[in-house]
């Protein structure tokens, strides 16, 4: 693979526009779940709070001691403003600010809430740091305890009543920006709501079930040479767009795109050059497919 010596930015995030500004709503409809991965280029480490704003504001988890700060963000809109940036197609900076990653759902301001955020190009350096009163700092490790039910019966009744993920068509939707929106594959929303009497002519006011996300799978293996990589990415969509990112220890490395074939497969090589030590290899596709795979390669003779 021809080596471009640009710093990658790659990782599309996904979400479900919350809309509007949080500015002078009531407190009474924010109630968020927050997932996140945090620590160090080669170590992360899962976490998880919940945050509810009623005028006596609670939280949970790694926000325990961040409540009041957390509520006050919320109020000030930073969520929707990032769903808002997300929503609106921007172009990113090749800025990879690290692996770190987070998840927020539930509501906010009473606007339904389904946000990704990935620190791997300058956009989701951004939002990250719009957001980090509700995820904290990107290097922290401390409190990894994950937010537990009040009681047996309320994580029982989660599970039960708990159904499939549905989104209300917005005008100037398409099954693709949709697709893009919550990080599924479009042949998996269109197999999911078959009831649609033209997919290609969304009505607004529409309501689709968004299926469970189906991600891509990217495998790395050295079968002949430690330093010539082969990649290997399954679960694209046919006919996508896949680039090659690579994350060396001498600087982040990207290649020209290739194209899937009918069932979803992109291969590529990448020649490492000699150079030990970590690697993080990201596949992106133009629609919406992303994957990623971590490696170590040792020095010859260790």
């Amino acid at each position: 693979m021809r080596k471009f010596v640009t710093l990658a930015v790659v990782l599309a995030a996904t979400l479900a526009a919350c809309g509007g500004s949080g500015s002078g709503s009531s407190d009474a409809s924010t109630q968020l779940t927050i997932t996140a991965r945090t620590g160090g280029e080669s170590v992360l480490v899962p976490s998880e709070a919940t945050l509810e704003c009623d005028g006596t504001a609670r939280a949970t988890g790694f926000l325990a001691k961040a409540t009041g700060p957390a509520c006050a963000a919320v109020r000030n809109g930073v969520v929707a403003k990032v769903a808002k940036a997300q929503a609106g197609g921007r172009l990113c900076s090749q800025i990879y600010g690290g692996p770190q990653t987070a998840h927020l759902t539930g509501t906010a301001n009473g606007k339904t809430v389904n946000l990704r955020v990935d620190r791997t190009d300058g956009c989701g350096v951004e939002d990250w740091n719009v957001l980090e009163p509700l995820l904290g700092a990107p290097d922290r490790t401390g409190d990894v305890r994950r937010a537990e039910a009040p009681n047996a019966a309320a994580a029982a009744a989660t599970t039960t009543t708990a159904g499939p993920t549905t989104y209300t068509v917005q005008r100037g939707d398409t099954l693709t920006s949709i697709a893009q929106r919550f990080g599924v594959r479009v042949t998996d929303l269109r197999a999911a709501n078959t009831q649609l009497a033209d997919p290609d002519n969304l009505v607004e006011g529409e309501v689709l079930t968004i299926p469970t996300s189906s991600r891509p799978v990217l495998t790395v293996t050295a079968p002949d040479d430690p330093f010539q990589l082969q990649f290997s990415l399954t679960g694209a969509q046919p006919g996508e767009q896949v680039a090659f990112i690579v994350a060396t220890p001498q600087g982040t490395f990207t290649g020209p795109p290739h194209i899937a074939d009918n069932s979803g497969a992109v291969t590529a090589a990448y020649d490492a050059g000699g150079l030990a030590g970590d690697y993080i290899v990201l596949a992106k596709g133009a629609q919406g497919s992303v994957a990623r795979a971590d490696l170590h390669i040792n020095a010859p003779g260790t």
